[in-house]
């Protein structure tokens, strides 16, 4: 997710001819548009499409209002999540690693996108890698293609991409660092020609409270709960387990809540390994919830605490207090967040140990062993993320007396 690149290596200059060439005989098939239809494109990680909602909304309003049929072209791993919230006409899943490999699928994803016929297509992503939208756009046979500038905002690189007929227009970006929700209201204030303001999604409501009290009725829980979230996407992002187990045991001795500890598939062992000999009583949810059932478990907790994984940006969304173990691969990209004071009520509580070498992409300068936390994770105290902690525990009267 880091603007960062690196030459690429001749294996991958040779795959890079071998899409290409696959993206080529796309073009090759015939296109019947549809002027009424709009394809967004979107392929990128959980988090970023949390925080890319509310631009999401205002985005398909406003093509909406001018009658047209927007579909939108999601990653597989939160496609079906995007479905349920009914924000878009039609999702269209693509498997990015799959495409990434795999020609013949490639090949019959693209068609499939290409055959829908759309006039116009817009890739509002700000970072951009082998297969996060250009390949679709090239493809999808649009005659209106915008993109963002984003972080290939040299002149030659604009330039080119401009030259080369794969965007007939690029909103351009302000240098410097800015906040992924604060780059997706620049993208929209300059494709609209209007001042978008920054702000995070609104995804509580009725509906959604209703059905989040289902799913946390069939995952067993009654009363008061929160969630912790010991997952991360590295194994050197995750703060140590040791540490969750003690904010688990001081916050059950405040409030006399539950603990349930949330996570993928992928995330069960180090979710066993919090839920063994933790003095509180937690409830592991781990591998049982869907992206959107987990959504719903956050929205009926008290708290969540996690590592700076895509649940923080969901809890922002759904209305939960949230405090985030912050590393500093990525510092100022994703968190802290920048919005209005009508947001900061919501917007997640980062507690971080700053060191000289932040913002270092998380090729960390220091010796780690793969299995443990980088420095700058590891480093966070209990102290200081109880600080942040206790005074969410005691607002309107949650504290447990006597």
């Amino acid at each position: 997710m880091s603007g960062q690149h690196t030459k690429p290596t001749v294996g991958q200059r040779a795959k890079q001819a071998a899409w290409s060439l696959v993206d080529w005989l796309v073009t090759m098939a015939p296109v019947h548009r549809e002027a009424k239809r709009v394809l967004i494109v979107r392929l990128d990680n959980i988090g970023d499409f949390v925080v890319w909602l509310d631009a999401a909304q205002i985005l398909v309003e406003h093509y909406k209002k001018a009658g047209k049929e927007v579909i939108l072209v999601a990653s597989k791993e939160w496609s079906a999540w995007a479905r349920e919230l009914e924000i878009f006409d039609r999702v269209i899943a693509v498997d990015r690693k799959r495409c990434a490999v795999d020609m013949v699928h490639r090949f019959q994803a693209e068609l499939e996108i290409r055959r829908l016929g759309c006039s116009i297509v817009v890739a509002p992503g700000y970072s951009t890698s082998l297969y996060k939208g250009d390949a679709i756009v090239r493809t999808c046979g649009a005659a209106e293609r915008t993109g963002y500038v984003g972080d290939r905002g040299s002149e030659d690189a604009i330039r080119q991409r401009l030259e080369s007929g794969l965007y007939t227009r690029l909103v351009p970006a302000k240098p410097g660092k800015m906040t992924e929700m604060e780059r997706n209201a620049e993208f929209l204030s300059g494709l609209l020609e209007t001042n978008v303001p920054v702000k995070i999604a609104e995804l509580r409501t009725p509906a959604a409270e209703k059905r989040s009290a289902e799913i946390v009725a069939r995952l067993g829980i009654d009363g008061s709960y929160y969630v912790m979230f010991p997952g991360a996407s590295t194994a050197g992002r995750r703060w140590p387990i040791a540490n969750f187990k003690e904010i688990a045991k001081r916050t059950h001795l405040q409030t006399g809540w539950l603990g349930v500890v949330c996570g993928g598939p992928g995330d069960k062992g180090i979710a066993e390994e919090l839920c063994t000999g933790t003095e509180a009583p937690v409830l592991n949810c781990a591998g049982r919830t869907s992206l959107s059932e987990l959504a719903g478990t956050i929205m009926g907790a008290e708290l969540l605490l996690s590592n700076e994984t895509s649940a923080i940006h969901i809890a922002a969304a759904v209305g939960v207090p949230s405090v985030c173990l912050l590393g500093g691969g990525h510092i100022g990209r994703f968190l802290p967040y920048v919005v209005g004071q009508e947001n900061r009520g919501v917007a997640p509580l980062p507690v971080m140990q700053p060191m000289e070498c932040f913002d270092c992409n998380w090729v960390c300068i220091y010796e780690v062993a793969a299995e443990m936390a980088k420095p700058c994770v590891a480093r966070i105290a209990v102290e200081d993320v109880w600080k942040e902690i206790a005074p969410l525990l005691e607002r309107d009267g949650m504290v447990r007396r006597g």
